[in-house]
């Protein structure tokens, strides 16, 4: 599972969300020392989180589940964390991308 994102520029579309996060425009989200964004509601937070990859048309955000918390990644969670990470691309990036899909 994972959202793709057509880029011209990868690096810098990321660095555009490093950016809004650092200066809190992003609240919800937030990118962890290996590269990784995290889902910051209480609820969700550590069962799953999405790792940026890049490819040759843009990234690919694949998400990547807590192996311990594996039973709580429920049909409804997946949707929530698909849902939320592309409201926040579609809110704060659509000058940095040319499309998006989710895969599953």
């Amino acid at each position: 599972m994972a959202v793709v994102v057509e880029t011209e520029d990868a690096d810098a579309l990321l660095q555009h969300i490093r950016d809004l996060i650092e200066d809190e425009q992003i609240k919800i989200w937030n990118f962890e020392d290996d590269g990784d964004l995290n889902y910051k509601a209480k609820q969700y937070e550590g069962i799953a989180w999405f790792r940026p990859e890049k490819t040759s048309g843009g990234l690919r955000f694949k998400i990547m589940t807590n192996p311990k918390r594996k039973g709580e990644f429920t049909t409804e969670v997946k949707a929530i964390f698909h849902g939320r990470f592309i409201e926040m691309l579609l809110a704060h990036c659509t000058g940095h991308m040319t499309a998006l899909h989710p895969t599953f």
